[in-house]
Order: C-alpha cells, then sequence, then structure tokens
C-alpha cells in the first residue's frame, strides 16, 4: 500500500503500476537534486559574501597606506 500527502488531502492507493512507480521515484530525484542545488546556491551567495568583505577591507588598508589609485580599482 502507498499513501501519497497533498496539501488538504491524504489517499491510500493499494497497487500502482510499475511505471508508476517509476513516475514517483523519477519525481523523488528531481527535488533531492532542487534540494542539493539550492544548497550550492546558499555557499555560492555565502562564499561571494565573504570574498567581498576581504576585498572590501583590502581597500581599506589600500586607503589607509595612501595607495587610493589601488584602492578605486
Amino acid at each position: 500500500m502507498v499513501t501519497l500527502y497533498m496539501p488538504g488531502k491524504e489517499q491510500q492507493i493499494e497497487e500502482i503500476s510499475e511505471t508508476e512507480r517509476e513516475a514517483l521515484h523519477e519525481v523523488e530525484l528531481g527535488i533531492e537534486r532542487l534540494h542539493r542545488a539550492h544548497g550550492h546556491l546558499v555557499a555560492f551567495h555565502h562564499s561571494t559574501g565573504r570574498a567581498m568583505n576581504h576585498l572590501a577591507a583590502a581597500e581599506d588598508l589600500l586607503h589607509e597606506c595612501d595607495h587610493h589609485d589601488l584602492a578605486e580599482h
């Protein structure tokens, strides 16, 4: 027996065909890949933010030692 959960509904199906089972598996794999992609996107966002922080610190230090021309590039 398979129980399908949908928002606001719960449906139990006694038997599903092999094709239906395969389709459900493909949906599961697709959702898993979306979760992984989201994780990679969040990691990229955090890495980019950290890189920008380092570049901002370098800019401030370059201004402190009168390398204004380098700080502005």
